[in-house]
């Protein structure tokens, strides 16, 4: 009898345990964020519905610019989910020390289509996290590829009081 007791007291134990982590992991699936992972040639962010693999990793941290200087990044996402999502690709940690803002362009191309936000070829390298894009939709399955470019404009006024400057931040996709 006494070792029923103990069998019964055990088996309760394992049951209760057993919940707890189907409940956790489960939790923990339709919770999960984007996180980055490496900082070699590459970062893979991996969310429940999209992989993300930034070329150089999702850092951008361009100093000592001068007039015409420009850097290209490349980020290519796949669907691993099973349906559509929406997503716009993002900067956070924003870092611009540009007095003229106008000289420092951002752009975002998928394949050879301008997907900058505003349906704009370029816009100016953001001073605050912004969205870089407008909503953009991933098929189930598919996979796309964008190049992110920064530039530094050289243009006919004085640009001394810019060179050498800084810009920088965080890419990141944004489910929406």
């Amino acid at each position: 009898m006494k070792d029923n007791k103990k069998s019964i007291a055990l088996s309760i134990i394992v049951v209760a345990l057993f919940v707890v982590c189907v409940i956790a992991t489960s939790y923990a699936f339709y919770s999960s964020t984007t996180k980055t992972e490496g900082k070699g040639t590459s970062a893979n962010t991996t969310t429940q519905k999209i992989s993300a693999t930034f070329t150089d990793g999702s850092e951008l941290n361009i100093d000592n610019m001068v007039p015409g200087d420009t850097f290209t990044k490349t980020v290519t996402l796949q669907n691993t989910g099973s349906t559509t999502i929406k997503y716009k690709i993002s900067i956070k940690d924003v870092e611009n020390n540009f007095t003229n803002q106008d000289d420092i362009k951002i752009s975002v191309k998928k394949g050879s289509s301008d997907v900058t936000q505003g349906s704009a070829t370029e816009m100016n390298f953001p001073a605050t996290a912004a969205s870089l894009t407008d909503e953009l939709t991933l098929a189930v399955s598919a996979t796309d590829t964008f190049t992110i470019t920064i530039e530094y404009k050289n243009t006919s006024s004085d640009q001394s009081v810019d060179i050498g400057h800084k810009v920088g931040g965080t890419l990141y996709i944004e489910e929406v």
